[in-house]
Formats: structure tokens, C-alpha cells, sequence
């Protein structure tokens, strides 16, 4: 290996060091936002509504409440549910541009209770409809499955 490359990735490597501790990064609780206790729960961000603020889409099962899947709506850090429709499921939930149209699209798979479904569900101007994909089932059992079709669903 060449000294002088080598020597150019330590220097590299320093500066990174410094950089990083001259602009540490530090986190704050919001204690204003409550969220739901869930036992099993899927969280994601995502701006569905497109204002520039990241809403959160949040699915799982609590004792009190059974299974949800619940949109909070973010409007300038004031969370709010909006009625989506969406199947409550306990498993996995997603935002992806499945259409291309600018808006994001949902999937869930899971647990419904009634069974294990797997659906997407359309955003048009906010209103979720579940357009019948027909895609399998994936059971919660098996999370390198749904976490790699997630992972290959959102990033198209």
C-alpha cells in the first residue's frame, strides 16, 4: 500500500474525530407528545401531507386498546390522529412512494387479529385507500422477511 494514501486516510480520519466532537448532536424528551403504550409496536417517519413536517405512522397491539395502526399528524410539533381507516395489525407498517405520485403510501403486514394479511394502502391529498395489492401474507414470526421486503418496498 502506498505511504502517502495511507497517510491521506489517517489524516482523513482525523479531521472526521474533530469535526464530530466540534458539533456534537444532543437530544431532548418532548414530554408534550404522548403516544400510546404498545407491547408489540412498528414506528416510522414520514411527511404524508407534504408540509415539511415528519408525521409518525405507528402500528402494534396494547392491553387496553387492542390492535392500531394510527397516522399522528405533525403540524409544527403539535401531534394530532387523523382517521385514516387503516387495519390494525401487529407486525410491520412503512411509508413508500409505491405510485410515484409525491405522496406517501403505506404498507402494513401482520397480525390482525383475524388473521395475517399484508396490505398497501394508497395516499391521495391524505385520504389512505387500500387498493387490494393481493400480495402474500408475511407472519410476524419471520422479521428478516418483512424487515427485507420493507426495506425493498421503500426504496423504490
Amino acid at each position: 500500500m502506498n505511504k502517502y494514501f495511507l497517510k491521506k486516510q489517517v489524516l482523513i480520519l482525523i479531521f472526521l474525530l474533530v469535526v464530530q466532537n466540534l458539533f456534537p448532536q444532543t437530544f431532548t424528551e418532548q414530554t408534550g407528545i404522548s403516544l400510546p403504550d404498545y407491547l408489540v409496536a412498528s414506528v416510522s417517519w414520514g411527511d404524508y401531507d407534504n408540509d415539511g413536517d415528519q408525521d409518525i405512522l405507528l402500528s402494534g397491539s396494547s392491553f387496553d386498546s387492542g390492535l392500531k395502526t394510527i397516522i399522528y399528524r405533525n403540524d409544527s410539533g403539535v401531534f394530532s390522529i387523523i382517521n385514516a381507516g387503516l387495519a390494525g395489525v401487529n407486525g410491520q407498517s412503512s411509508w413508500g412512494d409505491y405510485d410515484n405520485d409525491g405522496d406517501l403510501d403505506i404498507v402494513l403486514t401482520g397480525n390482525s387479529g383475524s388473521g395475517i394479511i399484508s396490505k398497501i394502502y394508497r395516499n391521495d391529498a391524505g385520504d389512505y385507500k387500500d387498493i387490494n395489492a393481493g400480495i402474500a401474507e408475511v407472519m410476524e414470526e419471520f422479521p428478516g422477511v418483512i424487515m427485507t421486503m420493507m426495506e425493498t418496498w421503500t426504496s423504490c
